[in-house]
């Protein structure tokens, strides 16, 4: 897949694309990206002390910045970009994988003036909004998304693999796998055992360890989406979980995410 770079203005900031996805049942465009620096603190905890935001909701974290000032974010997190039929205007949120945090600002389409695919800064108004400036080729595809009730992109297979990888997904899966199997499961994946440790000297453990398991695999790989659903389901049936196997499979089919409902009976 061809890398792209986000770009913040007055502080750059470069992340690699990792998925284009949408889901036209929600009618929300996924643009995930990876940046190779991470936060010392916990994202809410460092801006809070900056007096730059505010917590709204604290089990569902949701940031809104009240001061006119750029924050420079350097966080393993995904960028979702929203929108709807009754408003011309979409919404960008920030999401830190590990930490489930979040930053919302509302976004403007912009025309192109440059090479960068994203780019974005906050300006003050009412709210703090973010202005999105898209190539030709994103802005045709959110323009599709808004007006377009089954989007082209539903269809691609690509897209379909990245659904079944989603992070609800993955947490699902979680769910299922013995805890006892994690450390086999992590081997299958090509984690390390210091990898592993690290995860456990974070205060992970049971569940949540299989989770951040997955989730570290899912951020480090360098495949196509599809080649690692595949590598997953071949991890899950060496380990003789061939029930989770043939879900995943199933889900994937059937361009969706998995569910605990696919789990029961």
């Amino acid at each position: 897949m061809q890398d792209h770079y986000v770009h913040e203005r007055g502080l750059s900031k470069e992340c690699q694309i990792l998925t284009l996805s949408d889901r036209s049942a929600f009618n929300t465009l996924w643009i995930e990206i990876v940046e190779s620096n991470r936060v010392e603190d916990l994202l809410k905890s460092r801006l809070e002390k900056q007096e730059l935001v505010q917590i709204k909701n604290i089990i569902n974290p949701i940031i809104s910045v009240r001061y006119r000032r750029n924050i420079k974010i350097f966080a393993l997190g995904s960028i979702r970009i929203h929108s709807n039929y009754q408003s011309e205007c979409l919404q960008l949120e920030f999401t830190e994988k590990e930490e489930n945090n979040h930053l919302r600002f509302q976004v403007e389409v912009l025309d192109a003036n440059s090479s960068a695919m994203l780019k974005f800064q906050l300006k003050k108004k009412k709210h703090f909004h973010c202005h999105f400036e898209a190539n030709d080729w994103l802005r045709q595809r959110i323009e599709t998304l808004q007006t377009t009730p089954e989007p082209e992109s539903h269809r691609n297979p690509l897209i379909t693999a990245n659904k079944t990888l989603h992070i609800k997904s993955i947490l699902a899966l979680a769910r299922q796998i013995p805890i006892k199997q994690t450390e086999e499961l992590a081997t299958e994946l090509n984690l390390s055992a210091n990898e592993v440790a690290d995860l456990k000297a974070n205060g992970h453990v049971g569940i949540q360890l299989t989770f951040q398991v997955l989730s570290k695999w899912r951020l480090k790989s360098d495949k196509e989406a599809s080649d690692m659903i595949d590598e997953l389901e071949t991890a899950l049936n060496t380990l003789s979980l061939k029930k989770m196997a043939s879900k995943l499979l199933l889900a994937s089919k059937e361009r969706r995410s998995l569910v605990n409902e696919d789990f029961e009976g």
